[in-house]
């Protein structure tokens, strides 16, 4: 039967071909096949044509795109798809590019068992064969042909109705985190393998949550882009639910797409119902809102649960810092594998270290966990890790430790192993750390610290390989202080670690804390320590870093680079900072009611501190300018062209800035009293 298209609708005929479906082997019982085929079996020889292709009937059991759902009634196979046991579907269906058979109602029965019970993965391929009397230029008669590309088969999940229904469910590779305040804001959202020409998704699935309750009327595409979508600003009252048994009752088809059973969808709707919970009511604001844990992460929950007794501990052995210092420890350390504690003498760096590997259930009994004071005399890799004796053939390792601690911790995946490198800059890190520097952007994978050459025979190789795998399961910490005993460390080295700058609180509150009754907090902190690697890790978020970023964000950082490198080319935010600052924002814990430890406006600040206003290190006539001079009268910076930056009304939407500022201003102190800052 012919129909007749407009151009637009030849074109969405055409684009079909980008969709992905799903179907099922018809059934002779169908209504279909009593009314309307000549074949009267979803498995047939065509009479003619097509060589010796067996064709065969396949049922969708999703939506089709909307312009199959018009051209149907006119079409002599309905609903149905028509595929073929041709060159370009055999590798799909399990079969050689050649198969032997006997005869036809054979090669029949073979694909029979191949496709019933089966769930069919398949891409349209509608064919327009053009009436050769058109003229009409408007409208032309075609005669369409649903044919399909078959993608995969799987098994039909057993828990599903012997009618199942499935309906599209997109997934997103946004943080929970960027993809919230799209929604809140109106932001336009990137959608790959949607169906083009229909409204806007039901669900959507992004990390461990699907994201429902969405009017599909309520989504408006971009102009010359129908993927990209925005749902109306304060129109639709979203939910999120956080997976977990559907994952039996779906087929995920591609890295972007899933299909879920339209059962399970409905009883998801019910349960929210129930809840009487909207996602919407909590994004945008600052303070506490109550959010039932059931939509709250249990690692989330435990992780909070673990900072809460790394408080209590700390103050049980005598170290008052705010619960933000700590909480900013955490994240750096969960982050990175280098995280250095500066600060004046006395202030508690090493102590602090030592109660983190505490909560990590680490001790140097276990042999999980090293303090290794640094010496002045470190010069070379060789003072810590030790040498190969080219004349013996045997490998000496440094009496510090290292080497066996690292070895170790590759053999036991399973634990973390802690080092703490003691008055880290008492000798130049960049010569005795010099192998570990390299390591600490690669991928884990690539991660191995070399000993000696695997060239050389070593007759204690058993013992020390000639490399070590440095895996997701250890952390270091650097303490340093900075007076005159102490060396600079290089920008390289700070580009690749956090350096937090400690701040004790009053005396007055350390007096109180010390009378304090802490035994019963003490025992308490125990049943929430970390004792496996495979926990700490999962709480760790490795969504894209640079999504974490709005645009606001990346123009800010792009004048904040412009500024410094106009003074220090090699000063700026580079690519690797960047990075590592998106990181730290997707990896910010929630507390009990689902909202972050810090604000994001928050981490932003302390990250351009640590990471960036950090390497500002110089003359004053290298810097003056850039950061300006010290007015003693009014304690402020005058004159700071950074200051200015970060007083902007725009910069200042972003984030106070408040420890970047005063950052800024011990510099611009430093510069006036000294001509140079540290």
């Amino acid at each position: 039967m012919a129909v007749r298209l407009s151009f637009e609708e030849k074109r969405k005929a055409e684009e079909t071909k980008n969709n992905y479906m799903i179907g099922i082997l018809a059934s002779k019982e169908d209504e279909y096949f009593k009314n309307y085929t000549l074949e009267g079996e979803p498995i047939y020889l065509p009479q003619k044509g097509d060589y010796d292709n067996i064709h065969f009937y396949i049922k969708p059991v999703c939506q089709e795109p909307k312009i199959m759902n018009g051209l149907n009634n006119s079409l002599n196979t309905k609903e149905y798809y028509i595929g073929q046991d041709s060159i370009n579907n055999r590798k799909a269906l399990g079969l050689g590019m050649t198969y032997t058979y006997s005869s036809f109602e054979d090669k029949i029965e073979l694909i029979r068992k191949k496709l019933e019970g089966k769930l069919i993965i398949f891409k349209p391929r509608v064919k327009l064969k053009e009436n050769i009397q058109n003229f009409n230029t408007e409208t032309k008669e075609y005669r369409i042909y649903k044919n399909i590309e078959i993608i995969g088969i799987e098994d039909l999940p057993k828990e599903l109705s012997s009618s199942p229904y499935f309906e599209r469910v997109p997934q997103l590779s946004y943080s929970n985190k960027v993809f919230e305040d799209k929604l809140d804001s109106g932001d336009y959202i990137d959608f790959v393998d949607l169906l083009v020409d229909t409204p806007g998704p039901e669900h959507i699935i992004c990390n461990d949550y699907i994201y429902t309750n969405f009017k599909i009327d309520l989504w408006e595409s971009k102009e010359n882009n129908s993927l990209s979508r925005r749902l109306l600003k304060g129109k639709d009252k979203w939910k999120k639910f956080k997976i977990k048994e559907f994952i039996k009752t779906s087929i995920k088809v591609s890295e972007n797409l899933w299909f879920i059973d339209d059962e399970y969808l409905c009883m998801l709707m019910d349960q929210l119902e129930e809840e009487e919970y909207s996602s919407q009511d909590i994004i945008g604001q600052e303070e506490e809102i109550h959010v039932p844990k059931a939509f709250i992460q249990e690692d989330d929950l435990k992780e909070y649960d673990f900072l809460n007794a790394f408080k209590i501990y700390t103050e049980s052995e005598g170290l008052s810092y705010n619960s933000k210092d700590l909480y900013n420890f955490h994240i750096c350390l969960k982050t990175n594998l280098l995280t250095i504690l500066t600060g004046m003498t006395g202030t508690g760096k090493s102590k602090l270290a030592r109660a983190y590997a505490k909560m990590l259930d680490l001790s140097e009994t276990n042999e999980n966990l090293l303090f290794l004071p640094v010496s002045p005399n470190f010069t070379e890799p060789s003072d810590v890790l030790g040498y190969m004796n080219t004349s013996t053939g045997i490998y000496i390792p440094s009496e510090t430790g290292l080497t066996d601690i690292l070895i170790k911790a590759s053999r036991n995946p399973e634990k973390i192993h802690l080092v703490i490198f003691d008055e880290m800059n008492l000798s130049q890190v960049e010569h005795w750390f010099a192998p570990f520097i390299s390591l600490l952007e690669e991928k884990e994978e690539n991660r191995y610290l070399r000993l000696y050459s695997d060239q050389i025979k070593c007759i204690n190789d058993f013992l020390y390989p000639s490399k070590i795998k440095i895996g997701s399961n250890i952390r270091f910490i650097g303490t340093m202080n900075i007076d005159e005993t102490t060396r600079d460390i290089s920008d390289r080295l700070l580009d690749r670690a956090n350096t937090i700058t400690l701040i004790k609180n009053s005396f007055a509150d350390l007096k109180s804390l010390r009378e304090e009754d802490f035994s019963i907090k003490k025992e308490n902190y125990k049943k929430n320590i970390c004792t496996t690697s495979e926990e700490y890790n999962s709480w760790i978020d490795l969504s894209n870093p640079y999504e974490s970023f709005k645009g606001s964000d990346l123009e800010f950082l792009d004048a904040l680079h412009n500024l410094i490198t106009k003074y220090d080319y090699q000063k700026g935010v580079s690519f690797r900072v960047l990075e590592r600052i998106g990181i730290y924002l997707n990896n910010i814990p929630k507390n009990n009611n689902g909202n972050p430890v810090i604000t994001n406006q928050e981490a932003i600040d302390l990250q351009i501190k640590q990471r960036i206003i950090s390497k500002l290190k110089g003359t004053v006539n290298q810097f003056g300018d850039l950061i300006g001079s010290y007015e003693f009268e009014n304690d402020e910076i005058s004159e700071g062209l950074l200051k200015n930056l970060f007083s902007d009304t725009k910069v200042q939407s972003i984030s106070s800035f408040e420890h970047t500022l005063n950052e800024l201003k011990r510099k611009s102190k430093e510069l006036t009293l000294y001509g140079y800052t540290s």
